[in-house]
């Protein structure tokens, strides 16, 4: 189990999978200049406000978020295998 602190997300990256001129099916995380997108695993607490409160993430537990690939931190966990952390404001889209 993994359990993000702050405003931190942990993310199961989904594998695209993506047919060649000639059929083929790929499986691919690789294309660099393309956001990837995944499954939201945990949430953190969120960050203190000026005013001393703390904001709640706009992200839960089982959306499907829209992030670039350099985002965040890869990490292996037992339960999910490779999961990223990222922080919330690296996150483009909740994708429906």
């Amino acid at each position: 189990m993994i359990k993000p602190l702050h405003d931190l997300v942990a993310v199961k990256v989904k594998a695209e999978v993506r047919e060649t001129e000639g059929g083929i099916l790929t499986v691919s995380n690789l294309d660099a200049d393309r956001p990837t997108r995944g499954k939201i695993l945990a949430v953190g607490p969120g960050l203190y406000g000026d005013d001393g409160e703390r904001e709640e993430l706009q992200v839960a537990v089982g959306d499907t978020a829209m992030f670039a690939r350099e985002a965040g931190i890869d990490y292996t966990d037992d339960e999910h295998g490779e999961i990223k952390l990222i922080h919330e404001a690296e996150i483009i889209a909740i994708v429906g």
